[in-house]
């Protein structure tokens, strides 16, 4: 299933760079995050529900789960 997918991000001041991984694999290219983005949506492809990591300037930020095909 492929679906568009928001990712919920912290408000900051400065850009920071944005990396996002599911089971120890970088699942995304490094995006540049500009001040004042709280949300990002990206396109994703996957089946059942999976859990992505999200890492800010390559510290861990937070987990978010993803149930794909939840609106199909």
């Amino acid at each position: 299933v492929i679906m568009d997918v928001p990712f919920y991000l912290p408000v900051k001041d400065e850009a920071y760079t944005l990396t996002i991984f599911c089971n120890g694999w970088q699942v995304t290219a490094a995006r540049e995050i500009q001040p004042g983005i709280s949300e990002i949506v990206i396109e994703m492809s996957g089946s059942g529900t999976r859990r992505y990591d999200l890492y800010i300037d390559d510290v861990y930020y937070a987990s978010q789960d993803v149930v794909f095909g939840q609106y199909g």
